[in-house]
């Protein structure tokens, strides 16, 4: 009762804090000073992930920097959207981007070490390092010291995918939706949920997270909905539904990102630089992307 009771007062704390960036984003007139390009930042960061959102966030954040040089909200923001845009499903992390991103968040985090929103940028910023054991000490920081903060939990999550801890992945994004159920990044948490359950060779599972996911991100009209199908097409041809496979592996090859084959598929995607997650990867996603019918070579 208790536990249910704080995800109450947490969906109306997040509710409020999203209430008051949007509000403070829209304010009318010119945006001339730094805490307004902060608030414009914060609501970039708070839409559905894409490049174009990412890019306008970091260069908000990088104005605001230029304007006040020691605001420690702007150090943040700026290296919150730098380890946002900085990586990608299939290139390999922006190195220089990164080290400023880490300089940014020393620098705040020396001026303000009890700031839960810098604890969580050094984490985004550690995980696009591909050091995921310390950004989940700095993830757990965070919740630590803001118990509502949705997008820690979820990122946590994440981590605990890429280390192999398969069964905290779920509980964690189950209770960032709980906590905040407008969240734009349902599809991320879904998805993410779904290719744990798919490691696991739980591909019933697999496929009905996914296929919320994919829901999640065709109802936003979101960038990501072809990894989705891609995950999905895995999780059907594995199920042994290699009808509905083929059709999410087709719509997944419309985007002109997707590679043409499973070898190019292992050249290009930045995240199978981690042996146990490539090795997880080759033992269900690739090989049901195989039977779904993408090429070998």
């Amino acid at each position: 009762m208790l536990d249910l009771e704080d995800e109450i007062v947490g969906r109306i704390v997040n509710a409020v804090r999203r209430a008051l960036v949007m509000r403070e984003a829209d304010r009318p007139g010119e945006i001339s000073n730094a805490a307004r390009l902060i608030w414009r930042g914060r609501a970039q960061l708070k839409m559905a992930a894409s490049r174009k959102t990412d890019a306008e966030a970091a260069q908000l954040f990088e104005r605001a920097v230029e304007i006040a040089p020691g605001s420690v909200s702007a150090k943040i923001g700026l290296a919150n959207a730098l380890a946002t845009s900085a990586v990608g499903l299939f290139r390999t992390a922006d190195v220089d981007s990164l080290r400023r991103a880490r300089d940014l968040i020393d620098s705040a985090l020396a001026a303000a070490p009890n700031s839960g929103a810098a604890h969580y940028s050094k984490a985004k910023v550690l995980g696009a390092q591909g050091d995921c054991k310390d950004a989940i000490g700095e993830y757990e920081i965070t919740i630590a010291l803001d118990r509502n903060g949705t997008n820690a939990y979820a990122l946590l999550g994440a981590c605990k995918l890429v280390t192999g801890a398969f069964g905290d992945v779920i509980p964690l994004d189950e209770r960032a939706i709980r906590l905040d159920p407008l969240d734009p990044f349902f599809g991320a948490y879904y998805a993410r949920m779904g290719v744990a359950e798919l490691f696991q060779s739980h591909f019933d599972q697999a496929v009905s997270l996914l296929e919320k996911a994919r829901t999640a991100y065709a109802t936003r009209q979101n960038e990501w909905v072809y990894p989705a199908n891609s995950w999905l097409a895995a999780a059907y041809a594995l199920s042994g539904d290699t009808g509905r496979a083929a059709d999410a592996l087709a719509e997944a090859r419309k985007s002109s990102e997707y590679p043409a084959s499973i070898a190019q598929y292992r050249r290009q995607a930045g995240w199978l630089t981690n042996p146990n997650v490539a090795a997880w990867a080759d033992a269900t996603y690739f090989k049901g992307l195989h039977l779904a019918g993408l090429p070998e070579e």
